[in-house]
């Protein structure tokens, strides 16, 4: 999962704004099979968005309530 957003600058300013991206990568599951890829694209998605200036705050194999938590803090 990857989400991103525009936060205001300083003082509310609306020319500086700041990049923010939460990337979001599971590939282990208590039920089922274990995924291959989701945590290898999680980290390039990272990097991609990086190198376009986004600050980026990655999850990887979050639980239920640890992904409510990012997900929380990220809104």
């Amino acid at each position: 999962m990857c989400a991103t957003r525009y936060a205001p600058g300083a003082h509310g300013s609306s020319t500086a704004r700041h990049k923010l991206a939460l990337v979001i990568g599971n590939s282990r599951y208590e039920s089922g099979s274990n995924l291959r890829n989701p945590c290898n694209d999680a980290d390039d998605m990272t990097s991609s968005l990086q190198s376009i200036g986004f600050e980026v705050t990655k999850g990887l194999n979050l639980t239920c309530e640890m992904m409510d938590s990012y997900l929380n803090t990220f809104i």
